[in-house]
């Protein structure tokens, strides 16, 4: 795997891909980017991991998902080593274990805190993205993923009076670190989403006196939560390890329909080639060539090949049967490429290269 570069080389830093944001999903983003080669920067507005569970941290807050269904499933060693306490794990809990996964996995020397992604434009000559940070700094990527949720912005009503209001103003979305004290305060809360459901109860609890503001009222259940005993964790440990064993058997599958998909797609374009452009030589082996670090290179071009192409041979193509191989004149491949990027990979003209593409 590629060192990511230093913090400290802001002139040339440039990775593989860029990850806005340090939740759930771009902590594993970011677990299978370095487990594949690739580099990889995260970026994230808050000063930890955890995503939601970093900046929801009202009264009450806890996961409506079961602890052993919300735990990550690419590591059974993961798995075995985390003990969850209750069946609906608490917000504390969660951002706890989204903080181990982080030091265990060694996932923070690749992570850039309190710093928001403010642009993104992609240069299509040179096919890349130009990311401008909070900070100031620029910075470049093949691949930008973007695992800010569907909920990464907390969203303040629009309510007459609200900025002339004497009193405090809390939001659930941007909940303050330290403790609030509703003892002996008259609350009002607004809204009866997941957010309001879980926190009424509990400010109910220390409130003089609260009053909730309901536009739509919500179907809800008992959650039936309850502290996990030991043979409880195991019956459940062994039901994730089993779905996790499905799920990796549901991935395996799809990837081999994926392949087969891609094959037949390939040999449909081949066939395509061949018509098109009447290619005489196809089965001979054009080049020989290596793929590295997501590149094309040409290693050979036998001597028989370029005189072929020399004498004006419409086309030549590799013995792999891969479109992505073949070899065509230069205005064929240009008009190729133009209509069909991933036709051609790259090309001969008569008699000398004239390009690769990568």
């Amino acid at each position: 795997m590629s060192a990511s570069p230093s913090p400290s080389d802001r002139a040339t830093e440039s990775y593989d891909v860029i990850v806005v944001g340090a939740g759930f999903a771009g902590m594993y983003m970011l677990y299978r980017l370095r487990g594949q080669g690739f580099t990889a920067r995260v970026y994230e507005q808050g000063d930890g991991v955890g995503g939601t569970w970093y900046w929801n941290r009202y009264p009450g807050a806890r996961c409506d998902v079961e602890s052993m269904q919300y735990s990550y499933s690419f590591s059974d060693e993961l798995q075995q080593e985390w003990d969850w306490s209750e069946r609906y794990a608490p917000q504390p809990e969660i951002l706890k274990y989204a903080n181990h996964v982080a030091d265990r996995f060694n996932l923070r020397p690749d992570i850039q805190f309190s710093t928001r992604v403010e642009r993104a434009v992609f240069d299509e000559r040179a096919n890349s993205w130009s990311i401008t940070l909070s900070d100031g700094k620029t910075v470049t990527a093949r691949f930008v993923v973007l695992a800010t949720g569907c909920l990464s912005n907390a969203r303040m009503p629009e309510i007459k009076g609200l900025d002339s209001f004497k009193g405090k103003v809390y939001h659930t979305g941007h909940w303050p670190h330290e403790t609030v004290d509703f003892a002996g305060q008259r609350v009002g809360v607004i809204g009866t989403g997941s957010s309001g459901i879980q926190s009424v109860p509990v400010i109910a609890e220390q409130a003089s006196h609260l009053t909730v503001f309901q536009r739509t009222a919500n179907f809800t259940i008992p959650a039936r939560n309850a502290t996990l005993t030991e043979e409880e964790r195991q019956r459940r440990a062994a039901f994730a390890a089993r779905e996790a064993e499905l799920a990796e058997e549901r991935r395996k599958e799809a990837e081999k329909q994926a392949e087969a998909r891609m094959q037949s797609e390939r040999a449909r374009r081949l066939r395509q080639l061949v018509e098109t452009h009447r290619i005489r030589e196809a089965g001979e082996v054009a080049f020989h060539y290596v793929r590295r670090n997501g590149k094309v290179g040409r290693l050979d071009v036998s001597a028989q090949t370029q005189q072929r192409l020399e004498q004006g041979a419409a086309a030549v193509v590799d013995d792999l049967g891969s479109p992505d191989c073949a070899v065509v004149p230069a205005e064929a491949a240009k008009r190729i490429y133009e209509v069909d990027p991933q036709a051609i990979r790259f090309w001969y003209g008569p008699s000398k290269p004239i390009g690769f593409s990568d």
